[in-house]
């Protein structure tokens, strides 16, 4: 990121790309559920669930839209594979060809044909992760140019609408929530940049409850870390980030409420590597694309 700086010039952080039709790179996805449940009802019962992830899959831009995003991609040398305690295989032939389709939903078909809506439906959630941290225009974009060391306050109105897709409705953020430009040293005696950030929230809502459930007592916490290319086109990218929710509440199936409680922990990592990155830093001079 900084390595195209003098000094500590001020530059604008963009990370978002405009990609175009033949854009190619390696994608990596990698998301890790990890839900732990309890009720405390006459049985007492407990529940807990961790599920691994993994996409991979050479991508090519076929279209993209005015704003740059693409629209159909093509994925070649595709996998997706799962594991859970006990279990683990492939959810579909490793190797086949993709062709995805971003329109009001994710759209995947293998030779013009779509996926079985289940299989549809687990692939573009995980794909709904490739450019989450992309979002036009980017909660993390500090909207100023900074240099490393600088600190500054994600978008509160953005995060609500980045969330809210993820079906976590903000009711009241905690106190500080903050995103930093990070550099550390690397081996070779220059500098990886990084923006880190932590976003506490106070009081949350689910969009989507079970029936009879009411939740007393919400908070979570968003946070991660975003590494930015040395360069403008230079590969690779990754990202790290972790959602945990925390609910406890009473339920009502009959006549008497029973307390209950949820943790759930989502963590994605994502790289990418290839001609076009998707976070890059832009320096003072030359246009960048999220100001």
């Amino acid at each position: 990121m900084g390595l195209v700086l003098a000094g500590t010039a001020a530059a604008d952080v963009v990370l978002r790309p405009r990609l175009e039709p033949g854009d190619r790179y390696r994608l990596s996805l990698r998301v890790l559920t990890d839900t732990s449940a309890f009720s405390k009802g006459v049985s007492g019962e407990t529940y807990e669930e961790l599920v691994r992830l993994h996409y991979q899959a050479d991508v090519t831009v076929l279209e993209v839209d005015a704003e740059g995003s693409p629209s159909e991609e093509r994925h070649d040398r595709a996998s997706l594979t799962y594991e859970r305690p006990g279990d683990s295989g492939s959810l579909f032939k490793e190797g086949v060809s993709l062709e995805v389709a971003r329109r009001s939903d994710v759209e995947i078909s293998v030779a013009g044909r779509r996926l079985d809506r289940k299989l549809e439906d687990t692939l573009a959630d995980v794909l709904e992760k490739q450019f989450e941290f992309t979002l036009e225009p980017a909660f993390l974009a500090p909207g100023r140019p900074v240099k490393p060391g600088d600190s500054w306050t994600p978008n509160e109105d953005l995060v609500r609408r980045y969330l809210l897709g993820r079906g976590v409705r903000v009711i009241a953020f905690g106190e500080g929530a903050v995103a930093t430009w990070v550099q550390e040293p690397r081996e070779d005696g220059r500098s990886a940049d990084f923006v880190d950030y932590q976003i506490p929230i106070a009081r949350f809502v689910l969009t989507r409850m079970p029936e009879g459930a009411q939740a007393s007592k919400t908070e979570a916490r968003l946070e991660g870390r975003i590494q930015l290319a040395p360069e403008p086109d230079q590969a690779p990218l990754s990202a790290r980030s972790n959602l945990t929710l925390q609910l406890n509440g009473t339920s009502r199936t009959t006549a008497q409420s029973q307390p209950w409680g949820v943790r759930t922990s989502i963590t994605i990592e994502k790289s990418s590597s290839g001609r076009e990155d998707l976070a890059t830093l832009a320096p003072e001079g030359r246009p960048g694309l999220l100001r």
